[in-house]
């Protein structure tokens, strides 16, 4: 798909292994690069390098994972041919530059493992129209998602993993092509009845943390969901289980908590089934089984 690609690495100042960062570009052409790994690189914000960058117009790939000089990210205005950005285990980035609004081709975001990264930009949500995959998961100080996220209107996977965030926009129902969805111990503990219809959405992950008990109410309106494949529910208390959509195949709650066993006559194209069963509301201490009425 891409046919030059340029892999440097800055690392080690003694110059053993890697090259120091202020050395001189001299006789080196990179107009036509189009993939730049920088990747494990000790560059800073105020690398001379950048405005060597500037010259590479068609640049479709920027990996600046495991930077960790990089308190905030390059100006990205002269590369508006971004498609892939990935930007993982970027440990001390505090700051995204609002220059990533630019990006107006951009399908690949992965901002992963950003411990100390507090906010995201609003042109994030607002200008990135092209977006498919967008990955915030680790970005342990993110405690809310954009309201513009809505704007995504593009995205098809979305990876909210160990945020702190409480609950999710309103807007995240304008997601109308969004399939996959990651919410790995998330502190989230009410989702909107219109989060389950979001109509493409194929595959729902949300893993609480086991040591925290986490009431999740799932509405009624799931069952109009005809694409849903997979849903897994682990370590999420659930009081009713709802109809559920027959495009299940896969189907796994760990800490269902109700007087009656499920009806689940209608998922006939169900494959995988792992349910757990909790203590029922009004559990009087005994114990009679899976049964519908005690003998």
């Amino acid at each position: 798909m891409y046919s030059r690609r340029i892999q440097i690495s800055f690392h080690d100042y003694d110059g053993f292994l890697g090259i120091h960062p202020t050395f001189e570009i001299t006789n080196f052409s990179m107009e036509n690069v189009i993939i730049l790994d920088l990747s494990r690189s000790e560059i800073t914000h105020d690398w001379m390098g950048w405005s060597h960058m500037k010259v590479i117009k068609n640049l479709k790939v920027l990996n600046l994972a495991h930077c960790q000089g990089l308190k905030r990210t390059p100006n990205f205005s002269t590369h508006s041919n971004l498609e892939h950005l990935i930007l993982s285990d970027y440990y001390s980035l505090i700051k995204i530059d609002r220059s990533i609004c630019q990006l107006k081709h951009l399908v690949f975001l992965d901002v992963s493992h950003c411990g100390k990264l507090q906010m995201l930009p609003d042109e994030l949500g607002r200008d990135l129209a092209s977006l498919k995959y967008l990955s915030l998961s680790g970005c342990s100080s993110l405690k809310r998602l954009l309201e513009t996220i809505g704007n995504l209107e593009s995205l098809i996977e979305l990876n909210m993993s160990r945020m702190r965030m409480k609950e999710l926009p309103d807007s995240i129902k304008k997601l109308k092509n969004l399939k996959i969805v990651n919410m790995e111990y998330v502190e989230i503990s009410k989702i909107h009845d219109t989060f389950w219809t979001i109509e493409k959405l194929e595959i729902i992950e949300l893993i609480y943390n086991m040591y925290y008990e986490r009431h999740v109410a799932i509405g009624d309106c799931i069952y109009e969901n005809k694409f849903l494949r997979i849903l897994r529910l682990t370590n999420a208390i659930i009081h009713a289980l709802p109809r559920l959509p027959e495009s299940l195949i896969e189907l796994e709650v760990e800490e269902l908590r109700v007087d009656t066993f499920l009806d689940l006559s209608n998922l006939t194209n169900l494959k995988v089934l792992d349910l757990g069963f909790g203590l029922p509301p009004n559990w009087n201490g005994k114990y009679y089984g899976l049964l519908e009425e005690p003998i």
